[in-house]
């Protein structure tokens, strides 16, 4: 015990054995009053720490699994994020390369149609060419064709001077 607490029992004592109430145990009453409700009041607070620290603990682990959680979120996106540029350039790279390949095809459609055309030109003076002279040879034909009628009998005897020899 306290030598407080001895001192009010003491005091308590002598005083119930006296038998009269005096202004010191009065005095000790309130002592020992404010004793009990001291130890009561530190209880009080006893309990308002302990369930502030439980607070406290337990938001630290909300907010550490919080932490956790986020962070591993972030990485996650980080990951997206850099396999997402890398797509893009992927895909940036592909288009120059088809860009650059439809310009390629474009000046040789260009090229190509440049050099049919110059075929194109050659044939048709070409067959212009052959289709005249297949008019002249038709008209040379029917003049000679004529010719033998007119002169059937002409022929006919060039025939048997070939024949006679």
């Amino acid at each position: 015990m306290s030598s407080m607490k001895r001192l009010a029992l003491l005091l308590t004592l002598a005083l119930v054995v006296a038998g009269t109430a005096s202004p010191i145990s009065k005095v000790l009453e309130l002592l020992g009053g404010m004793e009990e409700k001291t130890k009561k009041q530190g209880k009080e607070a006893d309990e308002a720490i302990k369930e502030a620290d439980d607070f406290c603990h337990r938001r630290s682990d909300d907010l550490g699994y919080s932490i956790k959680t986020s962070t591993s979120e972030k990485d996650d996106l980080e990951a997206k994020i850099s396999k997402s540029a890398s797509k893009i350039e992927s895909i940036t790279t592909t288009l120059q390369e088809t860009a650059q390949s439809i310009e390629a095809n474009e000046a040789q459609l260009t090229k190509a149609t440049k050099v049919r055309e110059k075929e194109k030109a050659d044939f048709a003076a070409s067959e212009k060419d052959l289709l005249d002279t297949m008019d002249s040879l038709k008209r040379a034909v029917a003049v000679l064709e004529k010719e033998a009628t007119d002169k059937k009998g002409q022929s006919e005897s060039l025939l048997q001077v070939q024949q006679a020899p």
